[in-house]
């Protein structure tokens, strides 16, 4: 991932965290300095496509996803369905992805994809996260991922 798109990355999380769940995201640094079972996390990804394209991938523990589908959506949490945590999800990843590229893009010139669920950063072979941040005790870590390109034949 390009080294400026790290703090534009914590801003678009941190913002999107705070005014739609009312949760305050602490980072972690450096972002890899724990590690989490595949099958205790949820994840999420984006892709977004134009002069330069990518995937945003967030991986959610499965505390925190409940956290973040509860206080998003402000439901009785007894009362949710999977079919409504998973849309809560993939919601909040649309917006972090949205504001991210706000941020990188003021032009506008990159779109974003509709948001799904996917494996694990780990199942794929992805590397470390670019970011982690602690969501009152639970984890949260994005990764960005730009096409490779290919080398010259």
């Amino acid at each position: 991932m390009r080294e400026e798109w790290i703090r534009p990355l914590k801003d678009a999380t941190s913002e999107v965290l705070e005014t739609m769940c009312f949760l305050c995201p602490v980072p972690m640094e450096p972002p890899d300095v724990f590690s989490v079972d595949d099958g205790d996390l949820v994840s999420t990804e984006v892709h977004f496509q134009g002069h330069r394209g990518g995937t945003l991938r967030i991986e959610f523990s499965k505390g925190l996803a409940a956290l973040i589908a509860d206080s998003f959506l402000g439901g009785n949490p007894s009362e949710m369905t999977d079919e409504q945590y998973r849309d809560g999800l993939l919601e909040i990843t649309n917006m972090i992805g949205g504001n991210f590229l706000q941020r990188v893009d003021p032009e506008g010139r990159l779109v974003l994809s509709l948001p799904s669920l996917c494996l694990s950063s780990h199942a794929l072979g992805m590397g470390k996260p670019q970011l982690a941040m602690d969501v009152e005790g639970h984890i949260l870590r994005v990764f960005v991922e730009e096409p490779r390109e290919e080398a010259p034949s």
